[in-house]
């Protein structure tokens, strides 16, 4: 593992996450996901990802493994890659920690967790019976969890950490 300068090559992304590299190719090539910088060599192109980026991939894993629509999870996904790791930052200083999903519904913003769970807005009753209680997705432990993995000798058991997250 490279030493955390906030890039990883999408090479080093795949095992973090426990998916085959050439998923994270397809992807790529059918625009699901963008590399920040693509690097010509020779024979090899080196496509890096910035924290956002990994960011956004891992909370999407997470989202689907636990049975999230491929929508949530793409306007999630969509929503994490437009940010800077600095605005990251800033969101969770405020307490804006989390991402709200109802249904099929992704609430692309950052919110404080009691927007979720405390809303008065929300007829929670309502919601359990027609099965589309809101779920909150914790984006500052999935960022945790990563960051701690970039900077740490191992990155073993980080697709577990962040699949619990989510």
């Amino acid at each position: 593992m490279r030493k955390h300068d906030g890039t990883l090559t999408t090479g080093q992304l795949a095992p973090l996450l426990r998916i085959p590299h050439r998923t994270v190719d397809r992807w790529i090539r059918e625009g699901v996901i963008t590399p920040t910088i693509e690097q010509g060599g020779r024979q090899h192109r080196y496509r890096l990802m910035i924290v956002p980026d990994c960011l956004a991939i891992a909370t999407a894993r997470g989202m689907r493994a636990s049975g999230l629509s491929m929508d949530a999870a793409a306007a999630v996904m969509d929503f994490l890659m437009s940010q800077t790791e600095a605005g990251l930052l800033a969101a969770f200083a405020r307490g804006e920690t989390a991402v709200m999903v109802i249904g099929d519904t992704a609430m692309p913003r950052f919110v404080p967790p009691k927007a979720i769970t405390e809303n008065h807005h929300i007829d929670y009753a309502a919601a359990k019976q027609v099965g589309v209680m809101p779920i909150g997705v914790d984006i500052a432990r999935v960022y945790s969890n990563l960051t701690q993995s970039l900077r740490g000798p191992s990155a073993e058991g980080l697709a577990d950490k962040l699949a619990a997250t989510c």
